[in-house]
């Protein structure tokens, strides 16, 4: 519930406006619902609060990088998170994402690859997959999805990013 959830965390954040913890949780809340923008100024107060927070870096920048007039900012949040905590495979799904947004799907596929061998993660393998798909692999991308759901059955992101893409 959402809502319940949205209304929770804003009761908290009256009391505490300047709890990290709370600002993050309710900046996804906002992501889960498309609501971007709130999103996007959650993480922001929190980098205000906190400028070395992995967290909100990699979350920001994985945001940003879906906008295309934003993904030299997103290389800059992305770096410094990674940079910070350089084996992260969420960081580094993150990065590998917005490699493939930027068209640099080489570079994209051989980060995503690493992040996915650290985890087995199925956001990762629907990325991964995607990204191979796009590139022509779509053997090696079935392979991954297929090992995804797997692992995680109903992954809905596995089976929305397939359905996207109108992979049978």
């Amino acid at each position: 519930d959402y809502d319940k959830a949205l209304e929770n965390s804003n009761k908290v954040l009256e009391i505490i406006p300047e709890d990290v913890d709370f600002l993050y949780a309710r900046s996804v809340i906002y992501g889960l619902q498309n609501n971007i923008n709130n999103s996007e100024k959650d993480l922001r107060s929190i980098l205000a609060l906190d400028p070395e927070n992995a967290n909100a870096l990699n979350a920001l920048g994985f945001t940003l990088s879906n906008q295309p007039a934003k993904v030299d900012e997103a290389m800059s949040l992305l770096q410094k998170a990674l940079s910070l905590n350089p084996e992260n495979p969420a960081y580094m799904d993150s990065m590998g994402w917005l490699l493939f947004k930027m068209g640099r799907v080489q570079d994209s596929i051989t980060i995503l690859e690493k992040a996915y061998h650290m985890s087995n993660d199925n956001e990762i393998a629907a990325h991964l997959g995607e990204v191979l798909w796009s590139s022509g692999k779509k053997d090696a991308a079935r392979e991954i999805w297929n090992k995804g759901l797997a692992s995680t059955q109903d992954s809905t992101i596995i089976k929305e990013t397939m359905r996207r893409l109108k992979i049978p």
